[in-house]
């Protein structure tokens, strides 16, 4: 604590591992993990679309729009119109603390996804996995972990299988999955 000294060499957090082609760059597993990781990035985006500096972004901005699309499950014009509208404030804005709340309403963890990844190919000498047992998987999953489709009839599900996995190749890496 008080008195002690840390070599500015020393890691103040545990090593996880490397990120592949990142230049060096170390992932680590530290106080708050990935969630204190996202918020931070997540500060760090309000303060790139707040350009003008007024702590707070309007309902209408262009530009969190298009970060939206790319960054959240949200789309559709009609589903951002609606998400952001439940964050903001009553004049239409929204601050940092509100935007973050709309991103951790609206983001996806890929961790479950990649677990099961993994674990498919992980009594393999293939860092793949064909599309078929993907389809069948991937409909598991849905049901299983997300809770998603149970009551779907098969012809549904054929169809969002379908378009899920229309531009995928014959196997799957972790990419394509």
């Amino acid at each position: 604590a008080f008195g002690r000294s840390r070599s500015p060499h020393t890691p103040s957090h545990r090593q996880v591992g490397r990120v592949p082609g990142d230049g060096g760059v170390l992932l680590r597993r530290g106080r708050g993990g990935a969630r204190a990781a996202e918020r931070k990035l997540w500060r760090i985006a309000f303060a790139s679309l707040d350009s003008t500096n007024a702590r707070k972004l309007a309902s209408d901005h262009e530009l969190l729009k298009i970060f939206l699309v790319g960054s959240t499950t949200l789309q559709h014009e009609g589903e951002i119109a609606s998400a952001v509208k439940q964050f903001a404030s009553a004049d239409g804005f929204l601050d940092k603390e509100a935007f973050g709340k709309l991103m951790q309403a609206n983001s996806q963890d890929d961790t479950s996804a990649l677990t099961m990844f993994q674990q498919m190919t992980a009594h393999s000498d293939e860092e793949t996995i064909d599309c078929a047992d993907a389809r069948t998987q991937l409909l598991l999953f849905a049901q299983g972990r997300l809770g998603i489709g149970a009551e779907w009839e098969d012809a549904l599900w054929d169809r969002v299988l379908d378009a899920s996995l229309a531009s995928a190749d014959l196997q799957l890496n972790m990419e394509s999955w």
